[in-house]
């Protein structure tokens, strides 16, 4: 049996080290910093998807996304069953533009785990952004049906009956987010919507209001409060 190398070890230990210090630059908000830790950690270890996963995941922070494609693709090389890189990069297509592409990469993470709770979730919103509201509806029901506490799974399920006209059964299904998280700014929002297209400008005001107290950003709801005027 060949042992490895001084050389190899020094290496592995090295990419390893210049690994974690692009996580703690990242973590102080220095990017470049992290940037070039994490390449270099890929130079001394290029077998490594983990690496390619932080930097990819870095660069789309940088808003570099074809970069993030291409480090998340690298990963996926080495690790075709990497579910992160598959979800991540899922995202940076989506940011591309590249629906279709997106939607691929989620039915792939699906085929290796049908269970993903953030890949079937990811996955309604883009037949939502098709039009394919009853496969979206479907989709929403089944995530409910598993995972009942989760207040962002009614509000999502409310915006898309705010799509399909369908008011009243919106609003019943952020009451119940808003029974499960009274803090949901962007149930609020939802619910503003809602009132919006029944006519109800003093609520939907009251709601936006409501909205910003809790974080959400004025610039996101601007359009919104126009239309309550």
């Amino acid at each position: 049996m060949k042992l490895p190398s001084k050389k190899t070890l020094k290496n592995e230990k090295n990419y390893i080290h210049f690994s974690n210090l692009g996580t703690m630059y990242r973590r102080l908000g220095k990017n470049k910093e992290a940037m070039s830790s994490y390449s270099k950690a890929g130079k001394l270890n290029n077998k490594s998807a983990f690496v390619y996963n932080n930097r990819a995941s870095l660069k789309r922070v940088m808003e570099d996304y074809k970069g993030s494609v291409e480090d998340y693709t690298a990963a996926l090389a080495l690790d075709p069953s990497n579910e992160e890189a598959l979800l991540n990069r899922s995202y940076s297509k989506k940011l591309l533009g590249d629906q279709q592409g997106a939607k691929a990469d989620l039915l792939s993470l699906l085929k290796i785990n049908p269970t993903n709770y953030q890949a079937k979730s990811n996955l309604v919103n883009i037949k939502k952004l098709e039009g394919k509201y009853d496969e979206a509806l479907t989709d929403l029901n089944d995530l409910i049906l598993n995972y009942p506490q989760d207040a962002i799974l009614y509000n999502n399920r409310a915006d898309l009956f705010l799509l399909m006209k369908a008011y009243n059964r919106g609003m019943k299904d952020i009451k119940t987010a808003l029974a499960l998280d009274t803090d949901y700014g962007i149930a609020y929002v939802t619910r503003a919507e809602l009132e919006l297209a029944l006519g109800d400008k003093s609520s939907a005001k009251s709601d936006l209001e409501k909205a910003l107290q809790l974080g959400v950003k004025e610039a996101q709801i601007a359009p919104l409060l126009e239309q309550c005027k």
